[in-house]
């Protein structure tokens, strides 16, 4: 399972060296580097990618714009990469465009892939899904108050 959070740095080639923990988790000597929904990047092993790719694909036909935007935003900029003797993977520089990874960046485990970025994004993104979970906690709390008032609970 990958989780955890690393911080890493690109080298001049733009090979970011992938957590050992991480790399543990990962069998053969390829992933792909693929743009993520939110502003990251997300690598997965061979089968991963096929199963995500099968599954745009199941989504509906190619003659659907929807499909066919999802190929083009998600798919087609996706790029094979292999592991080195290091455990360094090399990040396309239009990938690392993409999301504005410039040299640091944050190597996060998100249980089947990993996620890659820009530390500034990620505090952003964080900071809002922890002011979401907070309020969805908060909205629980408030309908087992409700349901314990009516004896429900």
């Amino acid at each position: 399972m990958l989780v955890g959070q690393y911080v890493n740095s690109l080298d001049d080639k733009g090979r970011l060296l992938i957590p050992s923990k991480f790399r543990n988790e990962i069998s053969g000597d390829s992933v792909f580097v693929a743009p993520g929904i939110d502003r990251c990047l997300r690598i997965f092993t061979p089968a991963q990618w096929e199963a995500v790719v099968n599954e745009i694909r199941g989504s509906g036909s190619m003659f659907q714009k929807e499909t066919r935007d999802l190929m083009r935003a998600l798919v087609s900029p996706a790029s094979e990469s292999e592991i080195d003797k290091s455990g360094r993977v090399r990040i396309p520089q239009l990938l690392q465009d993409r999301v504005g990874i410039t040299k640091e960046v944050y190597v996060v485990g998100a249980v089947e892939y990993i996620e890659l970025w820009d530390p500034e994004a990620y505090r952003a993104a964080t900071e809002v899904q922890a002011d979401d979970v907070l309020a969805a906690t908060e909205k629980i709390g408030e309908f087992y108050a409700e349901r314990r008032k009516e004896g429900a609970v």
